[in-house]
């Protein structure tokens, strides 16, 4: 019983984590859409593999749905290793969160009406073999 209980504990962390982690992403998705955001995204691959190494989301937002981001992201980030400051009337917001793929920074920059999240990942590379 008192293993059942411990990984229960360990797997609803893992779940915590990735929830917050699709939450944030599924929002800039969501409002990615609307007419008065503007998204942009690129990415860097590895010459030879082609596979991606680093991503780069920003959405910049206006109106009353940069209020409700920006309700979403402080909640999120009070769950995790985060930084807040305030300086000339901007809000920051950066939280991190890493798991064994990939480390990933949000960091959300805020005046009233107006917000601009960006995401960053950066993929962990393999270790090789020697």
């Amino acid at each position: 019983m008192r293993q059942l209980l411990i990984l229960l504990s360990c797997w609803l962390g893992i779940m915590a984590n990735a929830w917050a982690q699709n939450r944030i992403d599924t929002l800039v998705e969501e409002f990615s859409t609307i007419q008065t955001a503007k998204f942009t995204s690129a990415v860097e691959r590895d010459e030879q593999t082609s596979e991606v190494v680093r991503a780069v989301k920003t959405l910049n937002i206006m109106g009353m749905k940069a209020s409700s981001i920006r309700s979403d992201f402080r909640t999120e980030a009070s769950k995790h290793n985060s930084n807040e400051s305030k300086e000339n009337g901007t809000e920051t917001y950066v939280f991190t969160m890493k798991s064994d793929t990939a480390s990933r920074i949000y960091m959300m920059k805020y005046k009233p009406n107006n917000a601009a999240v960006t995401i960053i990942i950066n993929r962990k590379q393999p270790t090789k073999r020697k």
